[in-house]
């Protein structure tokens, strides 16, 4: 998941065109730690003043295990039926800042588990970021096991209705599904 500074024409050509690179590096097999160095290194190419907030995650569904590196990103939600938290990612600066080494962190998600990635834009502003994560938690525990995830992006949304958002929603859920169930 992306999302670029500003809203404007400008804005939407360089996210389309660092997503992808984003897309082309995962393809080929990449870790995310190297997507991201790509897609620093694209950017910085460009010579645009724009920062880019990016999170790539490698998702093995046999073992649950989840690798995922961040360029400025929030980390996304972690569900596993019996409870929720944040990914403990180390989010680094967005791209554009200039090249670093992104290093990469891991998680595991059960069977059944649901991933809840999120733009800064559902994080504010009329709540302290803790308090938004806490309603973001709260959407997720309330979907229920193996219930659609559409139901919990539509949940997510709704949330918005009493602000008006300062800056674009997005939001990206996926499942690991159950090898038995299969």
């Amino acid at each position: 998941m992306d999302d670029v500074e500003g809203h404007d024409a400008r804005a939407a050509s360089v996210m389309g065109r660092v997503s992808s690179v984003i897309r082309a590096e995962a393809s080929r097999g990449e870790g995310p730690a190297a997507v991201l160095a790509v897609a620093e290194s694209f950017l910085l190419d460009l010579k645009v003043e724009r920062m880019v907030t990016a999170a790539v995650a490698s998702v093995f569904p046999a073992t649950g295990e989840v690798v995922l590196a961040s360029a400025g990103h929030p980390p996304p939600l972690l569900g596993d039926g019996a409870g929720v938290r944040v990914m403990d990612v180390d989010t680094g600066p967005p791209l554009g800042a200039g090249p670093i080494p992104r290093s990469a962190s891991r998680s595991s998600l059960p069977p059944g588990g649901v991933m809840l990635f999120y733009t800064d834009g559902l994080l504010g502003p009329r709540l302290a970021v803790d308090e938004a994560l806490d309603e973001l938690g709260a959407c997720l525990s309330r979907l229920a096991p193996g219930a659609p995830l559409d139901k919990l992006v539509d949940d997510v949304i709704r949330r918005t209705a009493g602000f008006q958002p300062s800056d674009d929603v997005a939001v990206v859920a996926m499942r690991r599904l159950d090898p038995g169930a299969m």
